[in-house]
């Protein structure tokens, strides 16, 4: 055994393994973070679009009728007005409510009366609602529907470059079952 050291070999290979070690663990690192960050941009995409559709739903759910939603049968409607019955927390009588959700730009607003309207989702990419009659066949005349199908499409909010992994986009869709239409 050489009781003086490491020779300059010895030294050269052990950093040569160690820094090939290093950049497996940096490279798994940095996977990891991608994969991580990738998914938050996922779950943001999905969360404000889930939480907004629902509330949609919920309302054309309880939904009398569909007043206006031009092109409603046939390339979906980007526009939708419906009247559907609420209780007033006042008085704890039955009051029947306008509502019209609609895409302006990149946000899909909820107008209730004359109120002015709140932005329900934002970073949408389409919004379509198609009306069916109670047949189930598609109709253009909104007196008619008895159901709809909502369609949302809708982007992170992430300011990165469209073919990079964080611009997440998500595509949700129902249909609903208008359960007070009149008629």
């Amino acid at each position: 055994m050489n009781t003086r050291g490491f020779t300059l070999t010895e030294l050269l290979v052990a950093l040569a393994v160690l820094g090939l070690l290093m950049a497996g663990l940096v490279t798994l690192q940095r996977q990891g973070q991608l994969a991580y960050l990738w998914g938050a941009a996922r779950v943001e995409a999905q969360q404000g679009a889930r939480a907004g559709l629902d509330r949609l739903l919920d309302e054309l759910r309880l939904g009398q009728a569909i007043t206006a939603a031009s092109n409603c049968g046939t390339s979906g409607a980007q526009d939708v007005t419906f009247t559907y019955v609420d209780t007033d927390p006042a008085t704890q009588a039955p009051v029947t409510v306008t509502v019209r959700y609609h895409l302006s730009g990149t946000d899909l607003r909820r107008t209730q009366g004359s109120a002015a309207s709140d932005v329900i989702m934002d970073g949408v990419q389409n919004f379509r609602v198609w009306c069916f009659a109670s047949t189930g066949a598609p109709t253009s005349d909104p007196t008619q529907t008895r159901s709809v199908r909502v369609l949302v499409s809708v982007a992170s909010d992430e300011v990165v470059p469209s073919s990079s992994p964080f611009k997440q986009s998500s595509v949700l869709e129902s249909h609903v079952r208008l359960r007070n239409a009149l008629n």
